[in-house]
């Protein structure tokens, strides 16, 4: 794989993908597809994929990238033309490779040299966990249209079509969240049409239910009501495997001259469902204390990763039965209110199921901005955090007792 050369800003904790980076890459290129979606829960990788692996190989091989976070921004389309008109100033390989060191600095939050290339935000040892989405973004406020002119107007000149301009999109249902998501939603995907010989597009996001009322079509729904239905090919995305944590374990060996044991990291590499982020967690803590042991660091880790988001206080504050409706989510059960799910309820609480009670639980949760959950379809609720899923997979049985 082409990379950038070594830099002061070289992240050697950083596990690259690779193989799906040129897998990507090459559907976008040869015109298999102009436009992609990766869509999988929040913290997964998926950003750190696009800032880390595909931007800079396509930036090695001479393509002009703009990446941007839409969540992050209380105006995304403006966002968007911004990160085009920076991509166009000097379009040169190696100014692309300086601009983008940069952008990965602004977008992991990083002032000088990482704290081992790890984790964001490391302060004093302190964990800085990352901001839930709700408090970035104003819900359904409307986007200016004047806006879309002048993205229209930065695309032109930003690829060739023997070397297209790459825009990645992170976090894309934010665009549905507006008041006039149907309009806008439109016209942007006009816009792309209008330069889709010198322009590909990758476009992540987390909330599934948000996602498929832009991209998939419904039979319930008339098609123009899902403007990106067809639009863009889906990309099965590569879990984590122990590859990422030798790799880990060998940078932690070079830094703290210590050989941790790979058969701990993998079970608990398992028991947290091969979450990445919770992985590098749990490096950062044994880093910061080497005598730890790799399940002592790990219960640590889950229970700071609980009082950062505030999930410790959501459990302390939810009745036993919301409890166990939350941990029958985060165990998949399809139908909760069916007689599997009621089963199933009856089993962990001890108490006879009342459907009516569970179909409130599950509708409180769907409405609650700090629990992430939705239902994306009949009869399916899902969780859209992975790690809050976890986290909640981990919590005791007997927490969920009815007494």
């Amino acid at each position: 794989m082409v990379t950038f050369p070594r830099t002061k800003f070289s992240d050697p904790w950083h596990y690259e993908r690779r193989e799906l980076a040129k897998a990507v890459y090459k559907t976008l290129v040869s015109n298999v597809a102009p436009a992609v979606r990766l869509f999988q829960p929040r913290r997964t990788g998926k950003s750190q994929f696009l800032l880390r692996d595909l931007g800079p190989y396509a930036i090695a091989q001479g393509n002009p990238v703009a990446f941007t976070n839409l969540q992050e921004s209380e105006t995304p389309i403006e966002a968007i033309y911004n990160d085009i008109l920076e991509a166009k100033k000097k379009p040169g390989k190696t100014t692309q490779e300086a601009r983008w060191i940069k952008k990965i600095e602004l977008a992991m939050g990083v002032k000088g040299k990482l704290f081992g290339g790890l984790v964001e935000g490391h302060v004093e040892g302190k964990a800085e966990f990352e901001k839930s989405p709700e408090t970035l973004l104003p819900k359904h406020q409307s986007i200016e249209f004047s806006n879309f002119d002048k993205l229209d107007a930065a695309l032109v000149g930003f690829g060739t079509e023997r070397k297209p301009g790459i825009l990645l999109l992170d976090e894309f249902q934010v665009l549905g969240e507006h008041c006039n998501a149907k309009d806008i939603l439109a016209r942007f995907k006009q816009i792309l049409e209008n330069h889709s010989s010198r322009l590909r597009v990758v476009f992540t996001g987390s909330s599934v239910e948000k996602l498929n009322a832009i991209f998939v079509e419904s039979k319930n729904r008339r098609h123009y009501d899902r403007p990106f239905a067809n639009f863009a090919s889906n990309v099965p995305w590569e879990q984590f495997d122990k590859g990422f944590v030798e790799h880990l374990r060998k940078v932690y060996k070079a830094e703290m001259k210590k050989i941790l044991d790979i058969d701990e990291l993998l079970a608990f590499f398992d028991s947290v469902e091969r979450n990445p982020e919770i992985m590098r967690w749990l490096f950062s803590s044994l880093t910061l204390d080497s005598e730890q042991s790799v399940n002592g660091a790990g219960s640590s880790v889950i229970d700071e990763m609980g009082r950062n988001h505030g999930w410790d206080i959501i459990w302390e504050n939810s009745s036993p039965l919301r409890r166990v409706v939350l941990r029958m989510i985060a165990d998949g059960q399809v139908d909760i209110t069916g007689s599997k799910g009621r089963a199933r309820y009856r089993e962990l609480s001890g108490q006879e199921p009342n459907k009516a009670t569970i179909s409130n639980a599950i509708r409180f949760f769907s409405i609650t901005d700090s629990i992430p959950v939705e239902r994306p379809k009949r009869g399916t609720t899902v969780i859209t955090d992975h790690t809050f899923r976890i986290w909640l997979r981990l919590r005791e049985l007997q927490d969920l007792r009815i007494m």
